[in-house]
């Protein structure tokens, strides 16, 4: 089998089940399979691929064709410039994250000391690993939590890959949101990515309800209205900041006049941003004291 001819067998099968991505998709678990970079698959399709890597890209595929996420079948997913492990114990990294990351990076620029954060429902550890790699001056520690036992060593092993002598600086922690944080711990700045989605609106026979039943529902369900998670997520942010410290989550865009009143419950003193996506469309909250 040559890669010419896999890559058609690959981009064929997932094109039957009307796979967007399929020639993308084909063409990084092929690169995947026989360790060759995409410009090399390129340069030799005449190229053969030895029978134990056909069976594998075969499987792949097929795997594929049941809609499980192409980040789970090789194992990792780019975040910022940086390769994370993943694996069915954690989210898949989104690009809209990275805009939260945008965020964060810029408030700590400003900032004139080393400040102490802690990132909620850490995951693969994309949002803190990669705000400790691009400021490490700026950043004290980062204190990480998921109540997911088995995504905290995917985090780790993130961390020790990633950041060198600077893995050190991230403490791990298994919690439901803050609860098992301690009392005195204060934060400079608080950032969370947790679970907004309403399944009920998402319709059951769509490929977006079939890719995301592989992910960990723990990670993406946040009951009616996407709302749950953060109902029970706010009451606890009080008592963790410092004076003057910021808050900053990402949300599904309709969630905006919900978030506001729940930022006005709990954090009366602190006022509200909303920062939009590429599309357009609100995806961070920036909530802050004013000055």
């Amino acid at each position: 089998m040559t890669i010419g001819k896999a890559l058609k067998w690959g981009e064929k099968k997932l094109n039957q089940l009307k796979i967007k991505s399929a020639v993308i998709d084909a063409e990084i678990i092929l690169s995947y399979t026989t360790n060759h970079s995409r410009e090399q698959l390129f340069s030799h399709p005449e190229n053969k691929i030895s029978a134990v890597q056909w069976r594998k890209y075969q499987k792949l595929i097929l795997r594929r064709t049941k809609f499980e996420p192409v980040a789970y079948l090789i194992g990792q997913k780019e975040f910022y410039g940086l390769n994370f492990k993943v694996n069915h114990a954690v989210l898949i990294p989104r690009p809209e994250t990275e805009i939260l990351v945008e965020s964060v990076l810029k408030n700590l620029k400003k900032s004139k000391s080393p400040q102490i954060l802690a990132d909620i429902g850490t995951g693969s550890g994309n949002i803190a690993i990669s705000l400790m790699k691009f400021a490490p001056q700026q950043i004290n520690k980062i204190i990480v939590s998921d109540i997911c036992q088995q995504a905290l060593p995917v985090a780790r092993q993130n961390a020790k890959k990633l950041l060198a002598k600077n893995h050190q600086k991230i403490k791990f922690l298994q919690s439901n949101l803050l609860a098992s944080f301690p009392k005195n711990l204060k934060f400079d700045i608080i950032c969370a990515n947790l679970p907004y989605l309403d399944f009920k609106k998402i319709p059951a026979k769509s490929i977006n309800s079939k890719t995301l039943k592989h992910e960990p529902r723990k990670a993406l369900a946040g009951g009616r209205n996407g709302l749950e998670t953060y109902q029970k997520f706010f009451p606890q942010i009080p008592n963790h900041l410092k004076k003057s410290a910021q808050v900053f989550l990402e949300i599904d865009p309709k969630q905006k006049k919900p978030i506001k009143k729940l930022t006005q419950q709990y954090l009366p003193a602190y006022s509200v941003n909303f920062i939009k996506d590429l599309t357009r469309k609100i995806r961070i909250v920036s909530i802050f004291v004013n000055t």
